[in-house]
């Protein structure tokens, strides 16, 4: 089976069983900064949604051989619940604090010396709703982003109006290394709601 088979087939089962829920919402990317001595780059993502799940930590490992590889920090959660209350945003704020207290912030850069490249697009109908008939194109494209010496790896977005765009990008003190956050429309359901997703672009192979 190939990506885009394999796609399509996991994004059926995920919606078939959302389909009675009211509870989406967008997915938003917060830049924290950079741990120099680590060599991380720490980003949050937020559930902009009525679920209550926890805005989630990840980094990005430069000194690694794969640094354009996202990692998820799950020690800051391991002890407490994935639903959000006001004791449990207290204990987060306070992990995020001791991580965040050292981190260097990024230098945002301009988004027009980015350019996303599309490699190639399959078009699919996807019934978003179990109930119903109707239909909507889901769009499942492959994409690199460029500028005039960084490169990102080919990256896959499930996306239903054919539109990506790059919503922030930064610098990376010290580093020939750049951050484009991609922003496209990535939940179909409602009234559609827009999902960022971090991308780490790295110098050009010869």
């Amino acid at each position: 089976m190939n990506i885009f088979k394999s796609i399509i087939a996991i994004s059926t089962m995920i919606f078939s069983i959302h389909s009675y829920a009211t509870l989406d919402g967008p997915e938003e990317i917060t830049v924290l900064g950079y741990q120099a001595k680590e060599q991380k780059v720490y980003l949050l993502r937020h559930y902009v949604d009525e679920s209550g799940r926890l805005a989630q930590l990840y980094y990005f490992q430069l000194n690694h051989k794969t640094p354009e590889k996202l990692i998820e920090v799950k020690s800051v959660y391991n002890k407490i619940n994935t639903i959000a209350d006001d004791s449990i945003d207290a204990k987060i704020a306070e992990e995020l604090t001791k991580i965040t207290k050292n981190l260097t912030p990024l230098k945002p850069v301009n988004k027009s010396n980015f350019k996303i490249n599309i490699l190639n697009t399959e078009t699919y109908s996807l019934r978003v709703w179990q109930n119903s008939f109707e239909k909507v194109p889901q769009y499942i494209s492959q994409f690199q982003i460029q500028n005039s010496d960084l490169r990102s790896n080919i990256q896959t977005a499930v996306n239903y109006d054919n539109k990506i765009v790059i919503s922030q990008s930064y610098a990376i003190p010290q580093q020939n290394v750049q951050l484009a956050i991609v922003q496209y429309l990535g939940i179909p359901t409602e009234t559609g709601y827009t999902v960022e997703e971090p991308i780490l672009l790295l110098p050009k192979k010869q």
